[in-house]
């Protein structure tokens, strides 16, 4: 449990750590700021942390609006860190009538993202058709689908990072091309 800057749940282990069979509840009792660190799970020695709390080690872990990225070589190089990330959040706002990306009402905050961006289409929206509508070949940071029944259609983009579908029936109805360092 997330409940401020120093008063966050920690484990301290001195040995061995191997998460194999366990899971990851996170609860926020508030808005970290972007880049914020928390460890964990603090491994005082130097042996790798063996298996994982349900994500793989990068994977994005979304809280209502709030986004972490696990790691499992954090802090010292083997403790088990979340990192509050950026990321621009679909809410589909604007309604069937606009379903473009451009559009500002369609993304938690009103903001509409920019180019380097990642983006995050949730599970708790019913505005699940989502067009790319800028300019072919725009770049970004990754997307990620948690999703259920998605259709992202539009314009062709760019991944400088992971395309993430953890949700089910999801169409990605656009042309996606990976930059040359994920190909």
């Amino acid at each position: 449990q997330l409940t401020g800057d120093a008063d966050y749940d920690q484990v301290d282990v001195a040995g061995e750590v191997n998460l194999n069979y366990s899971t990851l509840e996170l609860a926020v009792g508030y808005s970290p700021n972007i880049g914020q660190q928390f460890t964990i799970i603090n491994n005082d020695g130097s042996d790798p942390v063996q298996g994982t709390l349900g994500y793989a080690e990068g994977s994005l872990i979304l809280v209502g609006t709030d986004a972490f990225r696990i790691s499992y070589i954090g802090g010292t190089g083997n403790d088990v860190t979340l990192t509050r990330i950026a990321v621009d959040i679909w809410s589909g706002g604007a309604g069937a009538g606009d379903t473009n990306w451009s559009t500002a009402a369609n993304w938690f905050g009103d903001v509409a993202p920019t180019a380097g961006d990642f983006l995050v289409f949730p599970d708790m929206t019913t505005q699940t058709i989502a067009t790319n509508d800028y300019t072919s070949g725009m770049g970004l940071g990754g997307i990620m689908v948690s999703g259920n029944a998605y259709v992202l259609a539009g314009n062709s983009l760019v991944l400088h990072g992971a395309l993430v579908n953890s949700g089910a029936n999801n169409n990605f109805d656009l042309p996606i091309a990976l930059d040359d360092s994920l190909s």
